[in-house]
């Protein structure tokens, strides 16, 4: 062969060429597949006690349905198992305490007091004995021993929003939220008289 002469390189068969394709296509899901181990690696290394996953079937609202329509004051009622009513100041013992509803805003956080609520409202901190029933009324919140409150008062919706929650919650007998266990239900409501169509 001549120094001088040149050499054509053929173009790579198109079977060559899907080889390369898929071969990069594979590195590209290998290395997804590598991120996503080392993510899970990475979670169960995380502490995650305290932290309920399970269901909590002690509490079962019985009214109203879900989605139902109520006539004001509309009743809110439930039935519970496994966990003993006692009152606010009695000593603290596991599954013993108290109910409290909120309506139309989240409960508060677990490890939580209701005597927190309020804080952050210098009328409340002047007033002696607040957070009181008055005050978390007005806020839309409803401490009760019994298995059952009176809804009497909405807060205004806005938007396109016409349906109200409530929420169910567990406290011990300081008013103290022990457990990430929540009961909610949704439903709408009209005043005395109103056409229900």
């Amino acid at each position: 062969m001549s120094p001088f002469s040149v050499r054509i390189a053929r173009p790579a068969h198109p079977q060559n060429r899907r080889s390369v394709k898929s071969r990069g296509r594979g590195t590209w899901v290998l290395r997804i597949m590598i991120t996503v181990c080392l993510a899970c690696l990475a979670l169960t290394s995380c502490d995650f006690r305290g932290l309920r996953f399970s269901q909590d079937h002690r509490l079962e609202i019985t009214s109203p349905k879900d989605r139902s329509t109520q006539t004001v004051p509309a009743k809110l009622s439930w039935k519970i198992s496994g966990f003993a009513v006692s009152r606010p100041g009695d000593p603290v013992a596991a599954d013993a305490g108290y109910f409290v509803v909120f309506l139309d805003r989240p409960p508060m956080g677990k490890g939580s007091r209701l005597s927190d609520i309020g804080r952050s409202d210098p009328q409340c901190r002047a007033e002696p004995g607040c957070p009181n029933a008055e005050y978390l009324a007005q806020q839309n919140i409803y401490p009760t021993r019994s298995s059952e409150v009176s809804l009497a008062s909405f807060p205004v919706l806005g938007g396109d929003q016409t349906m109200h929650t409530a929420w169910v919650i567990l406290v011990d007998s300081e008013g103290r939220r022990t457990s990430e266990s929540q009961w909610k239900v949704t439903f709408g409501v009209r005043l005395p008289g109103e056409d229900g169509s």
